[in-house]
């Protein structure tokens, strides 16, 4: 999410995931179920906004992502 904040780009945060977790392929759908959890504070706590809406970008770029 850092990643994605820093730059305010999406892909960004994606690709960081990408070459941080060996297994990435099989992680997947675990890291876009944690993404999403952080993506639903951007509604529940001002101090967390940009990051949850950071998170929720990442999170769809890693579900459309393909090999």
């Amino acid at each position: 999410m850092r990643e994605a904040v820093r730059t305010e780009e999406a892909q960004t945060g994606k690709n960081w995931l990408r070459n941080e977790f060996n297994d990435y392929w099989g992680q997947r759908k675990n890291l876009i179920t944690v993404l999403d959890y952080f993506g639903a504070m951007e509604y529940k706590s001002e101090h967390w906004k940009n990051d949850a809406t950071a998170a929720r970008l990442v999170a769809g770029a890693v579900e459309n992502d393909h090999a």
